[in-house]
């Protein structure tokens, strides 16, 4: 569960880690965990420590918990104390590096075991990107308190698959205290914040679970500019970053905005049921019904918290203008010219078509273009016949519906 953040700042004694290495720590006092207790520790660069055996190199790879009984480190680990379990990079003979110290004094003493500015392996290119976080053992009683300084990598840093590595994103955070017997706080999620404590208690011979914890990302969501009568989605992320089973609900009460549930808009929105470290995706629509700056909120309720994520947008009136050629040009037959457009919330394609009698009848000259929001460009090679009464006109697809937009040149141009 999460609890006071209470950093211990110690100067402690190196490990003197490398990449993907482990060593031993004999605190003086017999740690309790699980229905044991032992007198030394096995610390891995990777973020984790354990009371089996040193840490396989391969440990660079984080698991879920309990550590699956076909993977190799199951026949060598049975517990697992993980703060942040990932691919970590200590670099031996550096303040980089993992540290441990004994504080108090006899009977009522803690041990200190931190990862004091390690990088994540897949970033060591920016000094700036490490993380620093500790697990503190407390004499005579099982509980053990993690406490993070800093999760941050930074925005410069992310893994194969393009996903951010802070927070914990592709860590694994919890505690096995036995084959089988785990229980995990979270697993390749940002569940994890500076300035976070999370305390781990025992009742009986097990850990006792923590309760769930709603977690909702991003913090708000800003549509920017959406043409009326047009329709944008965007994601929000609800994630039990606690223990248990987390229930709950997401609703909106703004009627510009709604929560998309089987498809179709709902201001009740969806309901969720997760898992310890599970996600669930809830996509809200911003369709303006009128122009002007829309806001609102999606409220989530459950029984690991509430929470009320803001949301925004503006609405903007439909439109386009031909920019060129716009009248008083004169262009010659099978020269290279571009046709120019501006417009608002016109994104998708365009029609574009020529007069050659003053906009009484028109052909087209491509029938389908595309354009961004704001406008777009396209070359064309002026044809013949000539004439001095030109015009230009460009339309939103598709035609003939209530939401498409036409304008044309505001005079003739020659075509020579």
């Amino acid at each position: 569960m999460e609890t006071t953040y209470s950093y211990r700042n110690v100067a402690g004694t190196t490990l003197n880690l490398g990449d993907d290495t482990a060593a031993s720590v004999a605190p003086g006092f017999p740690i309790q965990f699980g229905n044991s207790s032992f007198n030394t520790v096995f610390v891995s660069s990777n973020g984790n420590l354990n009371f089996s055996a040193p840490s396989p190199y391969f440990d660079y790879e984080n698991l879920s918990l309990p550590i699956p009984s076909n993977s190799p480190m199951s026949s060598l680990i049975s517990t697992l104390v993980a703060p942040f379990w990932d691919d970590l990079l200590a670099v031996a003979g550096t303040n980089n590096n993992v540290f441990w110290a004994v504080t108090g004094q006899a009977g009522n003493r803690e041990l200190v075991i931190e990862w004091r500015n390690v990088w994540h392996f897949g970033c060591t290119a920016y000094p700036e990107a490490t993380v620093r976080f500790q697990v503190v053992f407390f004499e005579g009683k099982s509980d053990i308190l993690f406490n993070y300084a800093d999760t941050a990598i930074g925005s410069n840093c992310e893994n194969l698959l393009h996903v951010s590595l802070d927070s914990g994103a592709s860590a694994t955070v919890g505690v096995q205290n036995g084959p089988g017997a785990a229980n995990t706080f979270s697993m390749n999620l940002p569940a994890l914040r500076n300035g976070m404590a999370l305390l781990w208690t025992r009742a009986g011979t097990s850990v006792t679970p923590t309760p769930p914890l709603l977690r909702v990302t991003p913090a708000s969501l800003n549509f920017g500019s959406i043409a009326v009568g047009a329709t944008a989605d965007q994601i929000l992320t609800v994630t039990n970053a606690g223990g248990g089973t987390l229930t709950g609900s997401a609703s909106i009460a703004t009627s510009d905005f709604c929560i998309v549930k089987a498809g179709a808009c709902s201001a009740s929105g969806d309901s969720f049921s997760l898992a310890a470290g599970v996600s669930q995706s809830v996509t809200v629509r911003f369709s303006p019904a009128s122009s002007g700056s829309k806001s609102g909120s999606v409220s989530f309720a459950s029984n690991g918290g509430n929470a009320s994520q803001a949301v925004t947008g503006t609405g903007v009136a439909k439109s386009i203008q031909v920019l060129a050629p716009n009248g008083g040009e004169s262009w010659r037959s099978g020269t290279n010219k571009t046709l120019s457009w501006s417009g608002a919330g016109i994104a998708g394609n365009v029609q574009i078509s020529l007069s050659r009698d003053g906009g009484t009848t028109w052909s087209t000259i491509f029938s389908s273009v595309s354009s961004t929001a704001t406008g777009g460009t396209r070359t064309w090679t002026v044809s013949r016949p000539t004439t001095t009464r030109a015009r230009i006109r460009i339309c939103t697809l598709p035609l003939g519906t209530s939401s498409s937009v036409c304008d044309t040149s505001n005079a003739n141009f020659v075509i020579r």
